[in-house]
């Protein structure tokens, strides 16, 4: 008889298993990756619908929410001004599932402006994967280590839909800078080739969800701010859903 060792491997499929088919829509996508602004210390985060047939003042019009707003070259960009990520950080983190990175529920972070104590809200670790569920290209913009460091990195995520590879096979160029002066520290993420068609009852939708990430005490509310922008004309903040 003889003896063996075995161990699981990972398929390729299993990142669209947490991705766009454990994320069930495109509003919790949006909702998991804002959490995961607030998890990283962001005092703002913002929404970007760019290229979409939408306006502000569209959206505090009733009716037409089964009209379409979105085309091939719509985009959603997310930025927040959190503390952002380092390559290192990128790298044994965000491209690592089922991190432990999030297994604090309570984290603190000092300055010397402030002292932010907050509860996680991100701790599953899937948030990341909201982006494949938005869409099937991510540019991905880190400015971590105290402002000292960029990372970028092009993420396809339709390369995953090879599933006679394992996941570890499929490898993504990353491209770092240092910076000899802190830059503004924060994460932005852009996706494109949007796999669903957006309606305008689905901003409304994702302004209710995105309401219920902020306290309902006024004293609490400037610690982190939700916006909107359309196209870059008009943008609102998100309030408390009455």
């Amino acid at each position: 008889m003889e003896k063996h060792q075995l161990s699981f491997s990972t398929n390729a499929k299993l990142e669209k298993l947490i991705g766009r088919e454990l994320i069930t829509n495109n509003i919790i996508a949006i909702f998991e990756l804002i959490k995961n602004s607030y998890d990283a210390f962001a005092h703002r985060a913002t929404i970007k619908f760019e290229n979409f047939h939408i306006t502000y003042a569209d959206t505090q019009k009733k009716g037409d929410g089964n009209r379409v707003i979105s085309d091939f070259d719509s985009k959603i960009v997310i930025e927040d001004d959190g503390v952002g990520m380092s390559f290192e950080e990128v790298r044994t983190k965000w491209m690592e599932i089922g991190t432990t990175s999030k297994e604090d529920k309570f984290l603190e972070i000092s300055t010397e402006e402030t002292n932010d104590k907050r509860i996680m809200n991100g701790e599953k670790g899937i948030g990341r994967f909201g982006t494949d569920k938005l869409g099937s290209l991510l540019h991905l913009v880190s400015i971590g280590d105290g402002g000292y460091e960029k990372t970028i990195i092009d993420i396809d995520w339709n390369q995953f839909d090879d599933h006679t590879i394992t996941i570890q096979d499929v490898a993504f160029d990353c491209f770092v800078e240092r910076f000899t002066k802190p830059q503004k520290t924060g994460l932005t993420l852009e996706i494109k080739s949007l796999r669903d068609v957006w309606t305008k009852s689905d901003v409304i939708k994702l302004k209710r969800q995105l309401s219920k990430l902020i306290s309902p005490f006024s004293q609490e509310q400037d610690k982190f701010k939700i916006y909107l922008n359309y196209n870059g004309q008009g943008q609102e903040q998100i309030e408390k859903w009455q």
